[in-house]
């Protein structure tokens, strides 16, 4: 197998709000090709292949297999709406449902991408595309030569998202670029209304070029797969192929502001006071409640060193891999190594 290309590498200008790694589809009456995948693509991709347009819709309408979900869900009413430390968001987002998608044992099976070969008996690629095209995955045409013209036909009517001719010598290399490509992007479509929403917060993060590089920075270096939004600040739940989570906690100036006047009155001890006043140091608690029955001698348990970043705003952050407090449990075992093992198996 190619060896693996990072997908959250390639953020370019915004960072959705969630990603996780889904299936892509091959369909091709190629049985040579099919059988050739394994030898073709990056490693740790899932993906089935089929050899008929009529199985690949047979298998796409199980109800095992999930389109993009509900993004609705995450938007509540003011009355529902998750609160902070200082009053309900400004934002009518229930993020701590978004972040608790990483309890649906079923996400890995959602399809992202499918390619899809032209030329086939009973329904062609085109075909199947348009039968396909209220279905939110990103679609890539695998077409000869003499099909070009088609397939150009195809994409300038969004049918498709991609065309590759198999006749060219990077074929293999560039179908591997756009199946990362388009996974990122579906999952940008899938959250931009979530986005929209949560950029009416002064200090957005997820389209700072600057913040975006140490995000690429701190999926790199921790072998991220997954992620989801957990505040509108820019924090994130993070993990691995393995389940090894990695928590991107940030905090903007106005934030630490904040902080700083409600310790302050609180009375909390000076070298408190100090580290949040100079950023030093972000506190962090996981829910309002936390917040409000802390006392001033407790604070100090709360803090946690701080990095900053400097983009539009100044974002100060910090990582840690186990988060006390945070009211969200998950098992380790439930991965994405996991799944491809299963996938694999079977």
């Amino acid at each position: 197998m190619l060896e693996h290309r990072n997908t959250l590498l390639d953020l370019h200008t915004f960072i959705p709000a969630f990603f996780y790694p889904t299936h892509i589809y091959f369909v091709d009456d190629n049985d040579t090709f099919l059988k050739k995948l394994p030898l073709l693509l990056d490693d740790g991709l899932l993906y089935k292949s089929f050899n008929s347009a009529s199985q690949v819709l047979e298998c796409i309408e199980k109800p095992g297999v999930k389109a993009a979900s509900d993004v609705s869900a995450f938007f509540v009413s003011d009355e529902e709406s998750s609160s902070t430390p200082f009053g309900k968001s400004k934002i009518n987002i229930n993020l701590s449902t978004l972040a608790q998608q990483i309890l649906n044992t079923e996400r890995f099976n959602e399809v992202s991408v499918l390619v899809v070969d032209y030329s086939m008996p009973g329904m062609n690629g085109i075909e199947l595309c348009q039968h396909l095209s209220k279905h939110p995955g990103k679609k890539i045409m695998l077409t000869g030569q003499a099909d070009q013209h088609i397939a150009i036909k195809a994409f300038n009517e969004g049918l498709i998202d991609k065309f590759i001719l198999k006749s060219d010598p990077d074929a293999i290399s560039y179908l591997n670029q756009s199946i990362v490509e388009l996974q990122l992007e579906y999952f940008k479509a899938k959250t931009q209304s979530l986005l929209a929403a949560i950029s009416a917060e002064s200090g957005f993060s997820l389209r700072d070029a600057s913040f975006i590089k140490m995000f690429k920075r701190i999926c790199e270096q921790n072998s991220i797969v997954e992620f989801y939004l957990i505040e509108s600040s820019g924090s994130f739940l993070m993990r691995d192929k393995e389940g090894r989570p990695t928590w991107l906690i940030v905090r903007t100036a106005k934030d630490l502001e904040m902080y700083y006047e409600v310790a302050r009155e609180d009375k909390a001890p000076e070298k408190v006071l100090s580290q949040i006043k100079s950023c030093q140091a972000i506190p962090f608690f996981a829910n309002s409640n936390d917040f409000y029955s802390v006392t001033a001698d407790s604070w100090e348990k709360y803090l946690y060193p701080a990095k900053t970043v400097r983009g539009n705003i100044d974002y100060n952050y910090f990582t840690i891999s186990h988060l006390p407090h945070y009211p969200l449990e998950f098992r380790q075992e439930d991965n994405y190594q996991s799944h491809l093992n299963k996938a694999w198996a079977s």
